[in-house]
């Protein structure tokens, strides 16, 4: 399944990530905020490869960086961390609790940066039977999430990420 190339990223619109970082910061009580110098160019960079079959390894690389831009002021790595892991939801769904907590936190560590790409793959590569394993229920909406978008099922409770 780590190998298998899809389209991991289509249901991620930017209007999605932009309601992910709006729900992490109204959770904070903070204004969600967007860099403006580099914002856009994030956007279009996104919306550009959200639609290309990936493997996975490719996808969260993707999280990764755009990330790395910056385009929003508060929660930037909670929200693409939350991206990436909501990539695996459904695929965790039955695999056991510690296995699964694993691979969400070595995917949330890698999209902010406290890991290297080779730290992820050997994890995944480690855990990919786990990930194999077929999804045994589709993925529940988000608050405010669109028909057909990503909805990270971790949302009501995000778990912070060690941001730059």
């Amino acid at each position: 399944m780590i190998d298998q190339k899809k389209q991991w990223l289509l249901g991620a619109t930017w209007d999605s990530i932009v309601n992910v970082n709006r729900t992490l910061c109204q959770n904070q009580k903070v204004e969600p905020s967007v860099n403006m110098r580099n914002h856009d160019a994030a956007q279009r960079a996104w919306e550009q490869l959200r639609e290309n079959p990936t493997t996975l390894l490719e996808a969260i690389d993707a999280c990764h960086r755009t990330f790395n831009k910056s385009p929003f002021t508060f929660n930037n790595g909670n929200t693409f961390a939350a991206i990436a892991r909501s990539l695996v939801d459904d695929h965790l769904r039955a695999a056991p609790a510690l296995e699964a907590q694993i691979l969400r936190s070595t995917i949330g560590h890698y999209v902010a940066g406290t890991i290297d790409r080779k730290e992820l793959a050997s994890v995944l590569g480690q855990l990919a039977p786990v990930l194999g394993r077929s999804a045994a229920t589709p993925a529940r909406p988000a608050a405010g999430a669109a028909a057909g978008e990503i909805a990270p099922a971790h949302m009501a409770q995000p778990r912070p990420v060690a941001t730059s």
